[in-house]
């Protein structure tokens, strides 16, 4: 599973939502980088909480979750921030995530 094909089905479950596609952004992280053979997958959700509020994105964490885990056996391991609190944590730059 690439970084392309990741990216193509999360757009698709937010296409699948009332979210705007761009009030999120998708980040990856931790050892799916890094490993051939990972045991999960570490995202980062980062949302504009002016244009989605907080129930939608969690409902779509549990969408994106499912879908790893009954299509793909890959369990997701998701983190939310806004943009503002990604901004005050420097969460993108400290686990060197890389933008989806």
């Amino acid at each position: 599973m690439d970084k392309d094909f990741i990216n193509s089905l999360l757009l698709t479950s937010v296409k699948n939502t009332n979210i705007e596609t761009n009030a999120v952004d998708f980040y990856l992280f931790g050892s799916f980088l890094y490993s051939k053979n990972p045991n999960d997958i570490d995202l980062l959700i980062v949302y504009n909480s002016n244009k989605v509020g907080i129930t939608d994105v969690l409902s779509l964490r549990k969408t994106i979750y499912n879908l790893f885990l009954l299509n793909h056996s890959l369990i997701a391991d998701i983190t939310i921030l806004s943009k503002q609190e990604e901004r005050e944590v420097n969460f993108i730059s400290s686990e060197r995530a890389e933008k989806l």
